[in-house]
């Protein structure tokens, strides 16, 4: 993944957050994972994702919130960032992708040569 790349997960999810993406095998690919039990609002609220800018220190402008409901679109909008809608073409939104493949020219896929491939963080 690109350098400047950073991925994380903001749910409304609570304490099984973590263990669930471990169960699936996919908290490898994050390196960060805020559920509503880290926060003292859940989203719409703009905290959890506020907590994210933070950590990674980018601008709202600098993220891409991913999210398929009104309360994402909520979420981002409240923390101004900029939301991919994905599978939901009804969803107010700067993108629209209809599967996970339409990420990549977003994040700067393929990557240069010398940089590694997509892959758990780890």
């Amino acid at each position: 993944m690109h350098p400047s790349v950073h991925l994380a997960v903001a749910s409304n999810r609570g304490k099984s957050l973590v263990p669930v993406l471990q169960a699936l095998g996919l908290d490898g690919f994050f390196e960060l994972m805020v559920g509503s039990s880290m926060v003292s609002r859940p989203k719409p609220h703009p905290e959890c994702l506020r907590k994210i800018l933070d950590y990674f220190r980018v601008a709202p402008e600098q993220a891409l919130y991913i999210g398929d409901s009104e309360v994402d679109r909520l979420l981002a909008e409240a923390a101004g960032v900029p939301l991919a809608a994905y599978k939901n073409p009804s969803l107010q939104a700067r993108y629209h992708l209809r599967d996970h493949l339409e990420l990549l020219p977003l994040l700067g896929w393929p990557p240069p040569k010398n940089e590694p491939a997509i892959g758990p963080l780890r």
